[in-house]
């Protein structure tokens, strides 16, 4: 039996907000922009419990999957010789948030490469 999949539709609504071309009166930031598009994996069980989060609730996944997803958008860019803008619709109430974090740090040397823009989510 295959795992039951959730669909939660918030990278689609970000990519529609990036790079949609409906008609003339939804258009993206970007509309002539071609899209990579990594899905994420849910964690396992096992850190729902381990963190405490509800599982059924929320949509959960783990750093290290993060940074997996964007070295493969950055592989996949440079073998196609394109600059690649990487948006992050994702949050979490982990860590410090002082950029001292795995992916805080991880995210900050990436940004730092050439042709390479990441776009994170920011909260009020």
């Amino acid at each position: 039996m295959f795992p039951q999949l959730i669909q939660c539709g918030h990278g689609t609504f970000l990519a529609s907000v990036a790079a949609s071309r409906q008609n003339t009166e939804y258009i993206g930031a970007a509309p002539d922009a071609e899209l990579l598009v990594v899905k994420l994996k849910r964690m396992h069980p096992y850190f729902y419990n381990f963190y405490t989060i509800p599982e059924s609730q929320e949509n959960a996944f783990l750093a290290a999957d993060v940074m997996l997803a964007i070295e493969y958008m950055i592989d996949k860019a440079n073998s196609l010789n394109m600059p690649l803008t990487i948006c992050l619709g994702l949050g979490t109430n982990m860590s410090g948030h002082d950029g001292y974090a795995l992916i805080e740090g991880y995210m900050s040397r990436i940004s730092l490469l050439s042709g390479i823009c990441i776009c994170a989510a920011a909260r009020k």
